[in-house]
């Protein structure tokens, strides 16, 4: 017990439940230190509660309108708990139940807000996870399902959590040599780094280990880099860019493009590059309100002509087929992708003279560099011209 002889001591009462180690209880006055956080109880109150001194101390302590005059007080240890310690003066909580050493070691604290959370293993891999974009996380799903799947068909375990890392480099080293698509055709370079890099992801968050750098994935990434020489030797190295539209190609995609039925609507609203608003207004009046999706799928029977489209979202495949569905509709030779209207974009908006900062602007491109690959490109009218 800590006690000074150099300052004033005020000391708080309350009245609070206190029990001995023999389970023996009863109100008591206590008057409690707030700086030294001591609390103390009379004699009489310890012999009725049966309790035995385990030492002493003399402490020197003044009365209120004192002075400086301090009278020293013989002071008894006891050990005892308080049920609940309730300070009446500012309404101070301290802990139920706690087990206090001598007459008070300071353990009975006030209840504060913890300022560290507490974060179980769960929650960590629960963060860790939240880390990657959606687009990342499917990547890498992708990835593990094509290793696991190859695998599978070569007869061995799929469960790559458990494989000895000696093994795990021998498995890898094979994978990367004989990986081919559903075609039985090579993957391209961009392709077989990618899923590299999502086992690796994977792999990292699973069993904490890096097949990229560890020393023990020697022999696996050997193969990589030397699968990758094969694959660039080959023609299956360079990134292949979509180009943009043709500039008659645009004029045809259009004029084969109608807002008289919702699948035709929904075309027009995806493609529309002449005049925007008057369909964007009109579809969204056709929407269902409740979904809250922008491309619904269309309904099977029109029994309401207010609304086009079920409370459903367009499918994954019928929304990334849209440009060559509209191909087709038109009559088109050459196919289009979705990724050809972003290109497009760049390049119509260029071909304007817009500043490559205007068109990061409506492209979301973080660079004008990356520019550069859609402002490259002829149309067949211009090679026809020249």
């Amino acid at each position: 017990m800590h006690c000074t002889t150099y300052s004033k001591v005020a000391l708080k009462t309350a009245i609070a439940m206190v029990h001995s180690n023999a389970q023996v209880g009863m109100d008591a006055k206590k008057h409690f230190d707030e700086g030294t956080q001591l609390s103390s109880i009379t004699e009489g109150s310890a012999q009725k509660l049966e309790l035995k001194p385990q030492g002493s101390e003399v402490i020197s302590i003044s009365g209120f309108g004192g002075g400086n005059k301090f009278r020293e007080i013989p002071y008894l240890y006891y050990p005892m708990k308080i049920n609940l310690l309730f300070l009446t003066r500012h309404c101070h909580l301290f802990t139920s139940t706690t087990k206090m050493a001598g007459v008070d070691t300071g353990s009975s604290q006030k209840v504060q807000k913890p300022r560290f959370a507490s974060v179980n293993d769960e929650k960590c891999q629960q963060i860790l996870r939240k880390k990657d974009s959606m687009n990342t996380q499917k990547a890498t799903k992708r990835s593990v399902k094509l290793f696991t799947n190859y695998l599978e068909e070569k007869d061995m375990p799929t469960d790559i959590e458990n494989y000895p890392v000696k093994e795990l480099d021998s498995v890898l080293s094979k994978f990367y040599a004989e990986a081919r698509n559903k075609n039985g055709e090579l993957y391209k370079t961009t392709t077989l780094k990618n899923t590299r890099y999502g086992i690796n992801r994977y792999l990292t968050e699973k069993r904490d280990i890096d097949i990229l750098k560890d020393p023990d994935f020697m022999k696996s990434n050997k193969m990589f880099k030397a699968m990758s020489v094969q694959l660039k030797r080959d023609g299956l190295g360079g990134i292949e860019h979509y180009p943009p539209i043709d500039e008659d190609h645009i004029k045809t995609i259009y004029s084969s493009l109608t807002q008289m039925d919702p699948v035709s609507l929904q075309h027009k609203v995806f493609y529309d590059v002449k005049c925007p608003v008057r369909s964007f207004i009109k579809y969204t009046t056709k929407l269902n309100k409740n979904c809250e999706y922008f491309f619904q799928r269309q309904k099977t029977t029109m029994n309401d002509d207010s609304v086009w489209y079920d409370a459903s979202p367009l499918g994954h495949n019928n929304l990334g087929g849209m440009m060559p569905a509209l191909c087709e509709k038109a009559g088109l030779v050459k196919r289009y992708t979705n990724h050809s209207l972003r290109a497009t974009t760049v390049h119509v908006l260029n071909e304007a003279d817009f500043a490559g900062r205007h068109i990061m602007s409506v492209t979301g491109h973080k660079s004008e560099n990356s520019l550069k690959t859609y402002t490259g490109f002829t149309s067949d009218r211009t090679l026809h011209n020249m």
